[in-house]
């Protein structure tokens, strides 16, 4: 199950870039040009948000590390689900029913599993059978996709071409983006936001009937990603931007031959095609949306209180992150804190930040105030229960009040900072001759703030933790964490400090301005990210009892349908659908009926009583340090790896008769269906199914 082999082998990757040369030097032929003079630029772009892609993961591309660092989601819940749904697709069947983990639940309904999201469909058809590897690609090629969505709005906002790339770049390997690689359907909605921002702006700002298209189909993409925060988020960002480029066409001055009532139409024309995008999405997305509103109600995330409604906010200490990301642990599994390390990190950059701040000082407008807002707003929400905007949003907002994790408001900041940046590195690509008014006199003050910056750092903070780490023996202790990041903090600064001081003399400019001051801000943000990329570990330890697994099937096989209980950290929980074995748990999910669950906990506590045993349990998979589960149990399979397998003494089948003896036969066991052989001389009598219904 494990993955001993490069992700993309390195042939494979020779001849993707190989063919995109191909077609930059195809796309520079006069005539090809002339007739398409924006398809060379375009495509050079792209390229260059590949190569930095690959730079970023090349351990899983390049090598057989894998990906995330301490497996996160990505292995215990969202392998087990879609290997689940490829099997039921290449079978031909849509998987409406998980008959394996809780006793049996909704799949479809069940807005998480992203059945119907377009890039796992292609994915199931395309794998066979579906492997960890092909959710590590289904998880990396959604950099990419967020990398070029924002490479798009950039230049629909009016940032320009070569200093598009880089917040696209920014933003797909900023800290929110990478912490969560490990929560596929998050990362996979979040990848689709920029995209819909902007076909809203195209929509408002031209008058684009392509752009409302396009955005539908995004928006709709989206929406059957499976992640209802960041869906909700990325729609209330989605309102708020298409008010603004409203608002903004309205106060835009036009030319004196536009009546009122132009004026007019063109509001009631960006309004139309909104609706459009709006409507028509709902409809395409309704047979996943329509199910899942009714789960909905029935799910433990009903009636959240807002005391768990607000946790993984950030708290205020916390943005320390944005300055010294490491500080409190590189990766999901080295930190220390009051607070997880993956809910709570949106490091952008330094540089990125003070590039963003350049942007906006040096040539103010109302597209660039509105993304400071949005970046002021989304680090108000993400406070939590330490600012009130989060509150406000639970109590009077529909859907806050069934979503956790403020902190994912990090995905909103930095993007605004990488789209800022973009504006900032467009102001210093412009000809000296076309500088705005204050550029000169920002990019001589922005090297002297660099310097005194730099200064402090050098000269005051790094003595004072240098001094906290020669004072105790201990290699790992917390200043000397610190002192790292103050350092590289150091570094930083005096790159930034080295390119600002470059422009402000004229020796820098053009096409290496472009690729300095990217090189620079990239090795800032990638310093910070990288920990929480590629792993040796291995991660899918959890999988491999096949012994056990054997030992299951063949019971299975020949004494038909039963169900497991599995106590033990050695099993992943949810190892049952990979497997198809029948669970009566599994990992914990959000989205799971909050009746079983309230069921499954009261029957836990006796095993000998009918609450259990109609459960179906036959057996229990434990290990060498877990007590066995008393009476009623006996061992009957000491496995590899620390695994017993104990053995009710009486278990109830799947079906029966209550008060008869008759043995009913399972004839068909499939999820969604199930046909149980009734004998003909049986008396009258209540059939019982052990089925969650």
């Amino acid at each position: 199950m494990g993955r001993s082999a490069p992700l993309v082998p390195v042939p494979i990757l020779g001849a993707a870039i190989l063919f995109v040369l191909v077609l930059l030097v195809a796309t520079s032929r006069p005539q090809v040009r002339q007739r398409w003079p924006w398809l060379f630029a375009e495509l050079s772009a792209f390229s260059a948000l590949t190569f930095i892609h690959l730079l970023f993961f090349w351990q899983p591309y390049r090598s057989s590390a894998l990906v995330p660092r301490g497996g996160g989601d990505l292995v215990s819940f969202f392998y087990p689900i879609h290997s689940f749904a490829a099997s039921e697709v290449s079978a031909g069947r849509l998987p409406f029913w998980n008959p394996h983990l809780f006793s049996g639940a909704p799949h479809l309904a069940n807005f998480q599993t992203a059945t119907l999201y377009p890039p796992n469909l292609i994915a199931y058809l395309l794998s066979d059978p579906f492997s960890y590897a092909t959710m590590e690609r289904l998880a990396l090629v959604h950099f990419l996709i967020a990398s070029v969505g924002v490479y798009w709005l950039a230049r629909a906002i009016g940032v320009a071409r070569p200093a598009a790339v880089l917040p696209g770049a920014i933003f797909a390997y900023s800290g929110f983006m990478v912490a969560h690689l490990g929560h596929y359907s998050m990362v996979s909605t979040a990848a689709w936001a920029p995209w819909i921002f902007a076909a809203i702006v195209g929509t408002v700002r031209f008058g684009s009937w392509a752009s409302a298209l396009g955005g539908t189909l995004v928006l709709a993409i989206a929406v059957l990603g499976g992640h209802q925060p960041i869906l909700l988020m990325t729609l209330t960002a989605a309102v708020a931007i298409a008010v603004f480029e409203l608002w903004r066409s309205l106060s835009y001055p036009h030319p004196s031959a536009w009546t009122g009532f132009r004026q007019d139409w063109r509001l009631i024309g960006g309004v139309a095609r909104l609706g459009f995008m709006a409507i028509v999405a709902l409809l395409l997305t309704a047979p996943a949306l329509g199910p899942s509103f009714e789960m909905l109600r029935y799910t433990v995330r009903s009636g959240l209180s807002y005391e768990a409604a607000s946790e993984f906010a950030v708290q205020p200490v916390a943005l320390l992150h944005l300055i010294l990301p490491t500080v409190y642990g590189s990766n999901p599994t080295d930190y220390w804190g009051p607070f997880s390390n993956t809910e709570m990190w949106g490091y952008a950059g330094v540089l990125a930040m003070g590039l963003a701040v350049f942007g906006l000082l040096v040539w103010p407008s109302r597209t660039r105030a509105f993304w400071v807002v949005i970046a002021t707003v989304s680090i108000l929400f993400l406070l939590g229960p330490f600012a009130s905007l989060h509150g406000w949003a639970y109590a009077f907002v529909p859907g806050y009040d069934q979503m956790r994790g403020a902190g994912r408001a990090y995905m909103f900041f930095d993007l605004a900072v990488a789209l800022l940046a973009g504006f900032g590195l467009s102001a210093l690509i412009r000809r000296r001759e076309h500088w705005f008014p204050l550029q000169a006199e920002l990019t001589h003050r922005a090297v002297n703030v660099l310097a005194v910056m730099l200064v402090i750092v050098v000269g005051f903070v790094i003595p004072l933790f240098a001094a906290q780490v020669l004072g105790t023996n201990d290699p790992g202790n917390r200043p000397v964490i610190a002192l790292d990041n103050v350092m590289l903090l150091a570094l930083w600064l005096l790159l930034g400090l080295g390119v600002m001081y470059a422009v402000a003399r004229g020796t820098l400019a053009g096409c290496a301005l472009v690729v300095a001051v990217s090189v620079v801000v990239l090795l800032d943000i990638f310093h910070a990210t990288a920990p929480f990329n590629p792993t040796t570990e291995p991660i899918l330890a959890g999988f491999q009892h096949e012994e056990a697994v054997t030992f299951l099937r063949e019971q299975y096989d020949e004494d038909g349908p039963f169900r497991i209980e599995t106590s033990t950290p050695l099993w992943q929980p949810n190892l049952a659908l990979v497997a198809g074995l029948d669970d009566i748990g599994g990992l914990f999910d959000p989205l799971a009926l909050a009746g079983y669950q309230s069921y499954l906990v009261q029957a836990r506590t006796d095993r000998q009583a009918d609450a259990y045993r109609n459960l179906n349990v036959r057996f229990i998979v434990s290990d060498t340090e877990t007590e066995s589960p008393g009476a009623g149990f006996s061992e009957a399979l000491t496995a590899a790896g620390g695994l017993i397998i104990w053995e009710a003494d009486e278990w109830k089948p799947r079906a029966w008769i209550e008060g008869s003896d008759v043995e009913l036969v399972v004839t068909i066991h499939e999820p969604g269906r199930l046909t149980v052989g009734i004998p003909a001389d049986v008396g009258p009598g209540m059939l019982i199914v052990s089925h969650v219904n």
